[in-house]
């Protein structure tokens, strides 16, 4: 079933409204020259925030599109997720991308006990991009998707709970909840997600996400949530996924799924 089949018909929330008045989005895409200009900044709760939008080359007239938001890994930025072929995956999968830049502690997102005090800002960050896209682009609120590596696969664990009723799917690659991080206390909507990680072998800075992507699984489990779990042996390294026949980048199997 996909986001689109009238099986899925409903009545997704509408966007959450920006304060302020949106800015006019710099968006990258496959042909954009000058990529290094293309980064936005939006005043949200946590002050002067940036990201960057991608975004299909040559949208047809009343095109629709799907919309993921994208959390990027421990040392990371929103460009890094450029190098991953992600101009060339908007266009083939007509899609809107979204890719903040963290910046909560050394971490760059917040997941922690300790991190409570930001944690509904760095939301907060969520619902203005989300907004302002929403503003610009003709978007399929039934089809909005987020996507998290590592630490943004930490902070996506706490979005998929406080922000899932927008959300009709997810995936989390080396997140999770549980011990040192907060725990899974459901989500008001039911999507369908992806779980993947390294096994026993994938840890980084203290964390044992082969214990916190479990935990999250059995919250999805014990909250009805359909979900795939896929483990892999690369430890906290991206998994080798083959790219479809014919070439592409490898993150395909992973935008099919979204």
């Amino acid at each position: 079933v996909l986001c689109a089949d009238p099986t899925m018909a409903g009545s997704p929330p509408a966007p959450p409204k920006y304060g302020g008045t949106c800015p006019e989005l710099k968006v990258f895409s496959a042909s954009a020259p000058n990529a290094g200009k293309l980064r936005n900044t939006i005043q949200t709760a946590t002050g002067a925030r940036t990201f960057w939008v991608v975004a299909p080359d040559n949208p047809c007239p009343g095109e629709v599109f799907p919309l993921i938001f994208l959390w990027h890994w421990i040392g990371g930025d929103g460009a890094g997720w450029l190098s991953f072929g992600l101009p060339e995956l908007a266009n083939e999968y007509r899609f809107i991308a979204v890719m903040a830049d963290g910046v909560t502690g050394a971490f760059k997102w917040p997941f922690t006990a300790l991190d409570l005090p930001v944690m509904e800002a760095e939301f907060k960050l969520f619902d203005d991009m989300f907004a302002c896209v929403t503003q610009q682009f003709d978007i399929n609120r039934g089809c909005v998707s987020s996507l998290g590596v590592s630490a943004g696969g930490l902070f996506n664990s706490q979005l998929m709970q406080s922000r899932g009723k927008y959300l009709s799917s997810s995936i989390v690659i080396s997140g999770g909840t549980g011990a040192v991080v907060l725990p899974w206390l459901g989500s008001q909507h039911k999507m369908p997600v992806i779980a993947f990680w390294g096994g026993p072998a994938d840890n980084l800075a203290g964390f044992s996400f082969d214990v916190l992507m479990r935990d999250m699984e059995l919250g999805l489990q014990r909250d009805g949530h359909y979900f795939i779990e896929c483990v892999h042996n690369c430890g906290h390294a991206p998994p080798l996924l083959m790219p479809p026949a014919g070439g592409g980048t490898p993150l395909a199997p992973l935008f099919d799924f979204l």
